[in-house]
């Protein structure tokens, strides 16, 4: 089990926020879409939830220094490629789903992984911190 950013504490962090926010958000969706609006907010749940697990993993995976940017490269693409073709697919196989705003919810949860995910980024390199020459 990968330690730090990609351990289990930060997938707990991640999937805590997302259900958090999907809370008001379904009850927007009801209120707008009816149930498919419903079911449109826990796909996109899903989908942006499995992408930030995957990117947290990636990141995790490897704790060498020389590896940051490939590390980084991979977790971005882990997390905007899920989201990404699973609103290509909505919008041109699924019109029921994406007019009950699919590509919007799936956007916005995109957004609170990033935003979850970034203020981990800036956690794990806290202690990171260099000393000033004397």
């Amino acid at each position: 089990m990968p330690r730090g950013r990609g351990g289990l504490a930060s997938w707990i962090v991640l999937w805590l926020g997302l259900i958090g926010t999907s809370l008001p958000v379904g009850g927007w969706a009801v209120w707008s879409h009816g149930w498919a609006g419903v079911w449109s907010v826990v796909g996109a749940v899903v989908i942006c939830g499995v992408a930030g697990t995957g990117a947290c993993l990636a990141v995790g995976l490897s704790n060498a220094a020389a590896q940051v940017w490939q590390r980084t490269l991979v977790a971005m693409a882990m997390r905007l490629s899920l989201p990404l073709a699973a609103c290509v697919f909505a919008h041109f196989f699924s019109r029921p789903l994406a007019s009950a705003g699919f590509i919007q919810y799936v956007l916005f949860f995109y957004l609170v992984v990033l935003a979850i995910e970034t203020c981990q980024a800036f956690a794990s390199l806290a202690p990171l911190r260099i000393a000033p020459r004397r």
